[in-house]
């Protein structure tokens, strides 16, 4: 009798063992997964190309080259975007087209990944910029706008407060999502321009942002560089939606 319970006080040790090891599930702002960004990189901006993160560089090297990493943190390939300062914001729409914005033309391209520029059009100061299947969004300064990209024309405007530093756009289907790099939180706005929710971000120097469909992306530029695959809470766009908006473009 003494034997056996011992060996049901053990069995209940190992199965207390055992749950208190496992691990926790993923809640609103976690970090999923993280990689070290190869190269002379600094990421001010991130896209989602379907399976792939994308990110813009400005580095003081002079390596200005966009850069392709899979989710495991390989460096695939790179590409130039249309000038060496269009690096704040990015953009992927389908086809090899990404949007890039430029602070020192002002100007918000639309360029292929073999270097050609398709479309344009001025942006005052353009960050972060994110496209939700119908307009285009940018941030300038402490204001987001909405863009119609067939007539070049801005069809509306917020002010994102308490944002003060904002530095991309991210879109999961539903809200844009902000990283501000002075507070170090991201934030999640709806279209009005109304803060939903925020967490504290990963690192001390984050600027992009970007949806893949299940997770947030957000990128630091601190030392070491950083990709963070951030859990939001929900799945707002499954990725075969992706494809979807990339049949406007055909």
């Amino acid at each position: 009798m003494k034997k056996r319970a011992l060996m049901r006080a053990a069995a209940l040790g190992y199965a207390f063992l055992c749950l208190t090891a496992a691990p926790a599930f993923a809640a609103f702002g976690d970090i999923v997964s993280s990689f070290p960004c190869e190269g002379n990189i600094t990421q001010l901006a991130a896209a989602w190309d379907g399976s792939r993160v994308v990110m813009t560089n400005y580095h003081a090297s002079g390596d200005h080259m966009w850069r392709v990493y899979s989710t495991a943190g390989s460096w695939l390939s790179s590409f130039a975007p249309p000038v060496t300062s269009a690096q704040y914001g990015a953009a992927y729409l389908g086809r090899s087209r990404y949007f890039g914005g430029s602070q020192t033309t002002d100007t918000v391209y639309l360029f292929e990944t073999s270097g050609s520029v398709v479309s344009s059009f001025p942006a005052l100061n353009p960050y972060g910029i994110t496209w939700d299947g119908t307009y285009l969004w940018w941030l300038g300064a402490d204001d987001i706008f909405r863009q119609c990209t067939s007539s070049g024309s801005v069809i509306g405007t917020f002010t994102a407060s308490p944002i003060t530093n904002g530095r991309d756009l991210g879109w999961d289907g539903r809200y844009l999502w902000c990283p501000d790099s002075t507070r170090d939180f991201v934030y999640r706005l709806t279209t009005a321009g109304s803060i939903t929710a925020s967490f504290r971000a990963p690192g001390g120097s984050t600027y992009g942002c970007t949806y893949d469909g299940k997770y947030l992306w957000v990128t630091d530029i601190g030392t070491p560089r950083y990709a963070y695959q951030i859990d939001i809470g929900y799945t707002s766009v499954s990725p075969a939606s992706f494809g979807k908006v990339k049949a406007i473009f055909r």
